[in-house]
This record gives structure tokens, sequence and C-alpha cells, in this order.
């Protein structure tokens, strides 16, 4: 019973993958006819897994060892290994040390043809760009290669025409680098789940799957997954971003509020950037009170960056000046301990009142 669950398992993923790889190798011009054939891969598969019921397991072993594999899925060395393992396990012999080692062998040797992780497809990254919300596409293809959620794969995700970018962070507009955007995308499943706007289901799926990559820089903006999904922010689902946010603090660490992009704006900027409403940047201000006066590269505190910005509400911005000016206070006193006890030069360490300084009676705070 365990094999028969476990073929008939393999050959849903067949099903998924089959639709996944159907849909990016059509035209996309022609979606509606990329719909028909996934639907007729889909409903050919579900009348073999029909027909596999029926079957004893040795005829169902036989079927799937003779079966070809289809050209659309070659791209996968899991899925070719599908056969050979229901083999194995039909005769015993993945219980014997002897077994695993030829395995082994065989899988290194698999690899040793491929190209570079970076340039082969995966089918993941696919499912990810493709079908967002389809939680068992996304899952099928983990299942697969649970190894890719940590693979960089080079990727044409369209994410650097927001008119929001972080080109707006700079001063000068630079059009090439808008340009390389477009075709730089990201590399990571779950930054391009993020980017396509998955579901919730597939963001916690990923998150939890590849926890270690959650802090890495990747994307267009080269900044953390927290900031990536604080780019995709949109006005319209506020609540959906903030349940993103929630998921990848949840199984990632506090270190994606310190994460910067290529301008060295911290999570706060980008918020304040994109717009984001006032209980959404005080929750960013109480997890990470500092970002308040961090300044990127262009010296800009979050608060110069909410008064540029044509999304940021007054509420925002008002909230940001009384935050910013408590911290900003809390600076000057520090400033004000360290040279409160200035030395006369030439006194020999002693303090003395100098009545000729001209600046003994100035004020500081009338400059």
């Amino acid at each position: 019973q365990r094999q028969v669950a476990l073929t008939s398992r393999n050959i849903q993923n067949y099903l998924n993958l089959g639709i996944v790889q159907s849909r990016s190798n059509l035209d996309k011009n022609a979606p509606g006819s990329a719909e028909n054939v996934a639907k007729g891969i889909a409903n050919g598969l579900s009348g073999r897994i029909a027909d596999l019921n029926s079957m004893s397991l040795a005829s169902m072993s036989s079927l799937l060892v003779e079966a070809p594999v289809p050209t659309v899925m070659t791209s996968s060395p899991s899925i070719n290994k599908i056969p050979t393992t229901l083999t194995n396990l039909r005769s015993g012999e993945n219980n014997t040390a002897g077994s695993r080692d030829s395995r082994k062998h065989q899988r290194q040797e698999e690899d040793d043809e491929l190209p570079p992780p970076s340039d082969m497809p995966s089918l993941l990254h696919q499912a990810c760009h493709l079908y967002p919300d389809t939680t068992s596409v996304v899952l099928s293809a983990l299942r697969c290669d649970p190894g890719s959620v940590r693979r960089r794969v080079f990727t044409s995700v369209s994410a650097g025409t927001d008119k929001t970018s972080g080109d707006n962070l700079s001063n000068n507009g630079d059009a090439q680098r808008k340009k390389k955007a477009k075709t730089e995308g990201c590399h990571y499943p779950i930054n391009i789940a993020l980017w396509s706007r998955a579901s919730e289901e597939i963001i916690k799926l990923l998150a939890k799957e590849g926890r270690d990559v959650l802090n890495k820089k990747d994307g267009p903006e080269d900044c953390n997954a927290l900031m990536n999904a604080l780019y995709r922010y949109n006005p319209k689902a506020a609540q959906h971003t903030l349940k993103m946010i929630a998921i990848l603090l949840k199984y990632g660490s506090n270190k994606l509020l310190e994460g910067t992009d290529r301008y060295k704006n911290l999570p706060l900027h980008v918020a304040c950037l994109k717009g984001c409403n006032a209980d959404f940047i005080q929750l960013l201000v109480q997890l990470n009170p500092p970002a308040l006066c961090a300044r990127n590269f262009h010296q800009q505190t979050p608060l110069d960056v909410a008064q540029r910005s044509q999304l940021c509400s007054d509420d925002v911005i008002d909230y940001l000046q009384k935050a910013s000016f408590g911290c900003f206070e809390e600076q000057a006193d520090h400033l004000d301990d360290v040279d409160a006890t200035p030395v006369a030069v030439g006194s020999g360490g002693n303090v003395e009142d100098d009545d000729d300084d001209p600046l003994a009676s100035l004020d500081p705070f009338s400059l």
C-alpha cells in the first residue's frame, strides 16, 4: 500500500509539473491556448491515475519503467529518476548499502552532465512565477526537487517597471539601471513568489523550507525577502503585505529588519517610499527603533524619504516627525554629555572661566 501511495503521488507530480511545463513552453501571447493544453494534460494524467488504481503493483511498476518520459520534463533529473526508484522499491535493492552507493554514484554522474546551477531551468522557479496562487503546483515542484528552494536560477521576472522602484531613492534617475532591472529579476523562489504576489500559503511554504535564504540579497534592488515584499506593497492589499511580513519574520530573524538594499535603505525607508499606512510604519518603528535615525547612501532618513514621496500620507509624516524628534534629541543629549566639560587650552587640565572668549556667552541653540 505504501508503494501504491508513492506511485500515485509521483503520478500526481507528473500532472502538476506537466501543467507548469506546458504553460511555460507555449506562446505567452495565447493564454487561452495554454490553458486548454494544460487542461488536456491534466485530463490525460488523471485518466492514467485512474488506470493505475486498477492495476497490480508489478504491472504499475512495469508501466512506469517502460513508459517514455515526456520531453517537456527532461530538464528535471528528479522526474527522470522516478521509474528507477519505483523499480528499486519493488525489488528491495534500496535496503542494501550497495544499492545506495550505486544510486549515489548514478546521481553524481547525472550532476556532472548538468549545466551550472545558475543556468539550469527549475520547475519551482517557474511554478512560483506562473502559478503564484496554486499551492498544489508549487508544492509538487518543491517535492520533486527540494533543493531548488535554496538555488539561485536566472529568471526574467519583470520587476523593475514599478514607478516607485528603488531608483526614486537615488538623486539621479538612472535609465540604464531601470532597463537592466527588467531582465535582472529574482533568483530565489521566495522572492519570485513575493514579486508575483503569491498567496499566503505559498509564501509560508517557501519561507518554512528556505529559512536560510530569507536574509540573502536578491532581486532588482539587491535586498532581502522582507524588503522585496515591501517593494511590492500595494495600498489596496495592505493587509496582504502585513501578513507576508509576519510570515517572513516568523520563519526568519530580526536581522531582516536591519537588511539594506543597494542604496543602503532599511525596510523603514522603503515603507515610507511606497506609501505604507501609519499602522504599518509604527509597526516597523517598534520592531527596529534605531531605523528612525538611520541614513541611506544619500544621507536621507525615513522622514526625508516620506516628505519627498508623493504616496506618503500626512499622518505618516506627522508620526515620523514626532518619533524622529525624540530620536535626534537623544543623540543631541549624548553629544552634550560628551562635551559638557571643556578644558581651557594651556590651563594644565584645569577648568577656567575665560571672559575673553567670544564663544563663552553664545547660546548654542541660537545658531
